[in-house]
């Protein structure tokens, strides 16, 4: 109200701000615009605790006037990467990521390698543990861990402070291999990773590694 009373109608025209808000301010636009806000709001105190620091990140670069989005009208933001994957639906069992949320937790897993970057979920879990480590640490993202991805499509992950290597041939290193087709590089000479191999699916044991497996994950 405070706000509103800064606006009045003249007997003359009125200043064109005056005459702005007080002609929208009831209009099905502005109604939607304050919707939206809540909406947002919402869905911040909504967001799934896997992937809190990301959220907690991009709301506090929002804040502080720094989000690469800042007063960017929605539509060029939106086809700003036309080639960018947008957010997809879950491609793996609720145990699968809780699977790799644990594994992403080792302080002594530094790499992660994603085969066929096809799920955006398994892509902000990764980006997730960066933002963790590097506000816990002071680091570069980056530094606290290296994300390598082979896949056609990338992400926009610039709000998010995060690093990924996207290969469209050949994948990067990882200590920790996601892949449902793990023995394509393990039996192909590409290096064989130290600690981890999480699937999809069951697909047998490998030679140096224990068995384990749950709803929808392995770790061969």
């Amino acid at each position: 109200m405070d706000f509103d009373r800064l606006f009045y109608w003249s007997w003359e025209d009125p200043a064109p701000i005056d005459d702005a808000w007080l002609n929208k301010r009831d209009h099905p636009v502005m109604q939607g615009f304050a919707t939206q806000l809540l909406v947002a709001r919402d869905a911040y105190r909504r967001c799934h605790y896997s992937c809190r620091e990301l959220h907690e990140h991009e709301r506090a670069r929002i804040l502080a006037g720094t989000h690469p989005d800042q007063l960017l009208p929605r539509k060029p933001v939106r086809s700003r990467n036309p080639f960018a994957m947008a957010p997809n639906l879950p491609k793996h069992t609720k145990e699968f990521y809780q699977q790799l949320t644990k594994i992403l937790r080792d302080p002594e897993l530094c790499s992660a390698a994603y085969h066929l970057g096809e799920d955006y979920r398994v892509l902000a879990l990764l980006g997730n543990e960066q933002r963790r480590r590097a506000e816990r640490s002071g680091h570069s993202a980056a530094h606290c861990l290296a994300v390598n991805v082979l896949g056609d499509r990338q992400i926009d992950n610039a709000a998010w402070d995060t690093s990924i290597c996207f290969y469209q041939e050949g994948l990067g290193h990882g200590d920790l291999l996601i892949s449902n087709r793990f023995r394509d590089f393990v039996g192909d000479g590409w290096r064989v990773p130290q600690r981890y191999i999480l699937s999809a699916r069951d697909d047998g044991t490998l030679s140096g590694y224990t068995q384990e497996a749950g709803e929808g994950w392995s770790l061969p």
